[in-house]
């Protein structure tokens, strides 16, 4: 009874609780250790890091919103705008958060747009449905999903996995590990040294700078979206691509038309041919160059 007691204790002093037309200001400790929850159907979250072990909790709650909840459980702090089951009538909260930049942060929301600057935690993870994310940040473990908002990525990560429907994604920065899928959003890339990539397409534009280490494996899978895919003149690959019925276009190696049918190949080894590099499309173009 005495440790039930305790447990209840705990959880009520640590909820705050915002009404609808209240201004938001709320403060709570918040260390490197701290993962930061932040969920907000619509309007805007805005994300920013500094070196105070608290974390501060400004903006507007907006109208025919039940309430905003704060809430710390364990090593976590959550922060969600409660609204009723019917959202109709529901204006747009601004949520304007400052966070130790070591800490960890998850962000969702359905039509926030999301802004999130100068964090280089362990782990950063926002999923939106139609609105924008804008992230700059350094972090280790690294997710952004929409469904049809853009993904704007400025940063560095080790691992890193983006998802889109529709939305248009634009990265630069990333290195080690990365895996982007997407149906009909075009992504352009510009990395730095990764060791593992995977690119997939169903009809969205790829446009990839990539660079490889030596052990690297990457492959880039198009349905009928285009492939222009940029390597540096120095790096060490073997290259193996087909298109079924798109077109093949590359200052390395030669290409090959089948002797009946519209499929198309290439194969090149640059270097010592140390990193692997596989690419396929239907009908999509695609272009390879060492620049």
């Amino acid at each position: 009874m005495r440790i039930q007691m305790t447990g209840l204790l705990s959880a009520l002093v640590l909820t705050a609780a915002v009404q609808a037309g209240e201004p938001i200001d709320v403060t709570r400790a918040a260390n490197a250790d701290t993962l930061v929850v932040v969920k907000n159907v619509k309007g805007e979250i805005r994300v920013s890091g500094w070196d105070r072990d608290e974390a501060v909790l400004s903006g507007e709650l907006g109208a025919g919103s039940r309430d905003l909840v704060v809430e710390e459980r364990g090593n976590q702090l959550v922060i969600e705008v409660e609204i009723p089951r019917n959202s109709r009538g529901v204006e747009e909260t601004i949520l304007d958060l400052q966070m130790p930049r070591k800490a960890s942060l998850e962000v969702g929301s359905i039509s926030a747009r999301v802004d999130v600057i100068g964090l280089a935690g362990e782990r950063l993870k926002v999923s939106s449905v139609s609105g924008d994310v804008d992230v700059e940040a350094d972090t280790q473990l690294l997710e952004l999903g929409t469904v049809s908002g853009d993904i704007d990525f400025t940063g560095s990560a080790q691992r890193t996995k983006f998802s889109s429907v529709s939305g248009d994604i634009d990265t630069s920065g990333l290195t080690g590990e990365v895996e982007v899928t997407t149906v009909s959003g075009e992504v352009y890339l510009k990395s730095g040294v990764l060791s593992d990539a995977r690119f997939e397409s169903v009809s969205g534009d790829l446009e990839l700078y990539v660079d490889l280490s030596e052990t690297a494996s990457m492959t880039i899978e198009s349905l009928s979206g285009d492939v222009d895919l940029h390597l540096p003149e120095s790096l060490s690959a073997r290259c193996e691509a087909e298109s079924f019925s798109g077109s093949i276009k590359s200052n390395r190696g030669e290409v090959r038309s089948a002797k009946h049918g519209p499929h198309k190949s290439l194969e090149f080894v640059a270097g010592a041919g140390e990193a692997r590099i596989r690419i396929e499309s239907f009908s999509g173009d695609l272009r390879i160059r060492s620049d």
